[in-house]
C-alpha cells in the first residue's frame, strides 16, 4: 500500500498532494542539515516535513495520527525493481 492510500482517510482528496509534498520535504531537510553539518535523524526530518507539509495543506492531524504514520512510513513495502537487491 502506498503512503497516499494510508493518507486518504486523513486527508481526503489532498492524500496525493500530501505524500508528494511529505516526501519532498523529509529529502529536503535531510539533505539540508548535511550540507549544513548539523546532523538530524532521518525519523526527525520525516516527522518535520510530515508537520510543515500537513500545515501547508491545513490538514488537521493529531499527534496520535502523526506518530501512526511515522510508523507506517518506516515499513512502506518495497518498490518491485529493490526486491532482487535486498536478496541475501
Amino acid at each position: 500500500m502506498e503512503m497516499n492510500e494510508r493518507l486518504e482517510p486523513l486527508a481526503g482528496d489532498q492524500s496525493g498532494c500530501l505524500a508528494t509534498l511529505w516526501r519532498e520535504k523529509q529529502l529536503e531537510y535531510a539533505f539540508r542539515r548535511g550540507l549544513m553539518r548539523e546532523y538530524e535523524d532521518f525519523d526527525s526530518c520525516t516527522r518535520r516535513a510530515l508537520v510543515f507539509a500537513a500545515g501547508t495543506l491545513r490538514v488537521k492531524l493529531s499527534e496520535q495520527q502523526r506518530g501512526r504514520l511515522i510508523e507506517e512510513y518506516q515499513s512502506l513495502s518495497l518498490c518491485p525493481d529493490v526486491i532482487p537487491g535486498s536478496k541475501p
